[in-house]
């Protein structure tokens, strides 16, 4: 277990393509297979897949931004507060719902540095 959850470092998951639109904003994509029942079974033998699509506002366009493999969620949420001006404590709490949301749709993994230097993947 983590002391300090913030030290997490986002990566993009595999299978995740972004790309930027005209306006600035970061469109986040990741093909997907139906899951369970008929429509699974269907679609298996459809070849069709199902794709989440995911257009990401100035706020989480600059988060994505920040994934590099480096920033901890500390260090994204620092710079989130600088960008925005924002207090700390209130980009520390957006910095992990947005972490949330991200991993629960399967769109980023956390690294965990572990306290001997080397990482464990969550």
């Amino acid at each position: 277990m983590m002391d300090d959850p913030l030290a997490a470092i986002p990566l993009i998951a595999a299978g995740v393509e972004a790309r930027m639109d005209s306006r600035g904003r970061m469109h986040v994509r990741k093909a997907q297979l139906y899951s369970g029942g008929w429509p699974q079974r269907l679609a298996y033998r459809l070849g069709w897949r199902a794709d989440l699509h995911v257009q990401l506002d100035e706020y989480g366009t600059f988060y994505w931004q920040q994934i590099n493999g480096e920033n901890s969620l500390g260090e994204i949420a620092a710079r989130f507060a600088a960008r925005f001006g924002h207090s700390l404590a209130d980009s520390r709490r957006a910095v992990v719902q947005f972490t949330r949301d991200l991993l629960d749709r399967r769109l980023i993994q956390l690294h965990h540095p572990a306290a001997t230097g080397t990482e464990d993947k969550a």
